[in-house]
């Protein structure tokens, strides 16, 4: 993979972790206006891509053929960022950033079945070690902690909604790139994010007008942090998958990701974890370490 590829991969996770602990601060502080204060982090998102197209690239082109893709995206990024909120909310911050990471599914299939991606024996051990971890994480939670927060019907709902659309804004975010030879990466995120946050805000007119008002006076350095540090974690997830097989990448960020959350729950959140959840760790560490070898 390289230096520069396992750079990319930290800063990905860590600017990652950095979101859910944002989105997960507001919710617990707050929990008020979820369309709202998505509709914010999708703004400051785009806000982020313009910045870059305007100022470090010298200027934006939207081809029209790019519409569709745009279209499609920024109907993942509302659901995903909506529906995560949700079950932060409602979860764990372990479990559901680990049940998420059920989208590298998605990917990988999509880099193998269609994109014609090689990939070896060690390969297919790692991947199938990364999900092993992350099932032995989940088939590990202690029941009593599982009855009071984490397995509800509505959370379960809502994780799944959520990893399928990111699953999916991977594949997008590929298929655009091979379109279009990488030159349009940042009017694609720009037309995603646009579009999510007039789609978000939308929605929160309909549903949640009455809390407008209080999203602006406690949600706004919330959502636009969390939209600016999403802007700057997809664009390094543009650089990882232009870079480096789609097979590859997703399922290392998705092994390093589960690690990152797991230490955040037991330092920051203070959750308990068993034996088992503690050798799921011990086993996505050493998926992550095979794939240097890929």
């Amino acid at each position: 993979m390289g230096f520069i590829g396992i750079l990319l991969m930290l800063l990905f996770v860590t600017i990652d972790q950095a979101e859910g602990i944002i989105v997960k601060s507001y919710g617990k502080k707050h929990n008020i206006g979820g369309m709202f204060f998505n509709a914010l982090m999708s703004g400051s998102a785009s806000l982020f891509f313009i910045l870059k197209g305007v100022f470090y690239e010298g200027g934006l082109v939207f081809p029209r053929e790019l519409i569709g893709y745009g279209l499609l995206s920024c109907v993942m990024f509302a659901l995903g960022f909506y529906f995560m909120y949700v079950a932060l909310q409602l979860g764990s911050f372990a479990i559901t950033r680990l049940v998420n990471s059920f989208s590298a599914v998605v990917s990988i299939f999509y880099g193998i079945a269609f994109l014609n991606e090689k990939a070896g024996v060690l390969s297919y051990v790692a991947i199938v070690l990364v999900f092993v971890s992350v099932i032995l994480m989940q088939l590990g939670k202690k029941e009593e902690s599982s009855q009071k927060k984490g397995f509800s019907a509505k959370w379960l709902v809502c994780i799944l909604i959520s990893a399928v659309a990111n699953g999916f804004i991977g594949v997008i975010s590929k298929a655009q790139q091979n379109r279009f030879n990488a030159t349009c990466d940042t009017e694609f995120m720009i037309m995603s994010f646009t579009g999510a946050f007039v789609a978000l805000i939308i929605l929160g007119f309909v549903l949640e007008r009455k809390n407008l008002g209080y999203i602006v006076r406690h949600g706004v350095p919330y959502g636009v942090g969390a939209g600016l540090v999403n802007g700057s974690k997809n664009f390094i997830n543009l650089l990882m998958i232009a870079a480096l097989p789609l097979s590859v990448v997703t399922p290392v960020r998705t092994g390093l990701g589960f690690i990152a959350s797991f230490a955040l729950s037991v330092f920051l959140y203070k959750e308990k974890f068993t034996k088992m959840q503690i050798i799921s760790v011990i086993i996505g560490l050493v998926a992550v370490a095979m794939f240097q070898f890929v």
